[in-house]
């Protein structure tokens, strides 16, 4: 059934196709709420406002979206509302600390260790899943969102363009400040418990972009946005630059990690809770 078919059932009540949309985003949208809200019963929450949302809202949809699109949207600011309806500030940690720094010149002003290759169980014990949910709370909300839906639930970046009606070169600057912090808040953990840094050759090779202009780059590198002339001069520059290639390992690392938070799991109280509430939907357009 097409998504035209699908809504009008749905302004009609049609309880099935609401059980049959329930059904096949419910794990999506309870994932995408967990990652923002990082709590489980305010996720829960924050799908369960946004089917009311839905179900009183679904006449005024016109389909310049997906209807999915529309109830990520929708999730989305249920589950910021959410956090602007706490602020717990004492469970944050000061993210600006954990951002790279630079010299005038361009380089690294501090250590960059490369903890990429350290043991799996390491890098996902519970101590550093710990210590990265509470960096993901501690985002500026237009930068959580985004890294939860790109690295965490795998979005594509034009997906999550169309659904928070950013352009990509926003998405893609929110989401490059997200990874960085996280990388950072890693980096700390790691080099506390990990090896000694990597250093820079003593006679440094002159390249096109500084490394301060490569980090700048990373994102567009890894997501294959660049012109292959500049991909290869920054193949060259990593190759030729320990620490710019140890500062890629750990970025890609990072992004990597975030998927191990994804919640496996839907709480079944919440599925009698979602479906109980369409039942008692019985007039959907209203």
């Amino acid at each position: 059934m097409d998504q035209g078919q699908a809504l009008i059932k749905m302004r009609l009540g049609d309880q099935e196709i609401y059980e049959e949309v329930l059904q096949e985003m419910l794990p999506a949208l309870y994932r995408l709420a967990y990652g923002i809200t990082q709590d489980s019963m305010e996720a829960q929450d924050a799908v369960q406002d946004a089917l009311v949302s839905m179900v009183r809202r679904l006449g005024d949809f016109q389909e310049r979206s997906s209807l999915a699109t529309w109830l990520y949207r929708i999730t989305v600011n249920a589950s910021l509302d959410k956090l602007r309806s706490r602020r717990r500030r004492g469970e944050t940690i000061p993210i600006e600390e954990f951002l790279p720094l630079f010299t005038e010149e361009g380089r690294y002003a501090q250590e960059v260790v490369d903890w990429s290759d350290a043991p799996l169980e390491r890098l996902l014990s519970s101590e550093a899943a710990e210590r990265i949910r509470q960096a993901i709370a501690s985002l500026p909300e237009e930068q959580r969102v985004v890294l939860v839906m790109k690295d965490v639930e795998d979005f594509s970046l034009s997906e999550i363009s169309r659904t928070l009606e950013l352009s990509l070169p926003a998405v893609k600057s929110r989401l490059h400040r997200a990874r960085l912090a996280l990388r950072g808040v890693l980096a700390s953990y790691f080099k506390e418990r990990r090896g000694s840094a990597v250093t820079s050759p003593k006679k440094v090779k002159k390249h096109k972009h500084t490394c301060r202009e490569l980090v700048e780059l990373l994102c567009d590198y890894l997501e294959g946005d660049l012109p292959q002339e500049e991909k290869e001069e920054l193949d060259r520059h990593m190759r030729e630059c320990p620490p710019c290639m140890a500062f890629l390992n750990t970025y890609k690392k990072t992004s990597q990690i975030c998927k191990s938070l994804r919640p496996e799991d839907i709480p079944q109280e919440m599925i009698k809770r979602l479906e109980a509430f369409l039942q008692s939907s019985k007039s959907p357009s209203r």
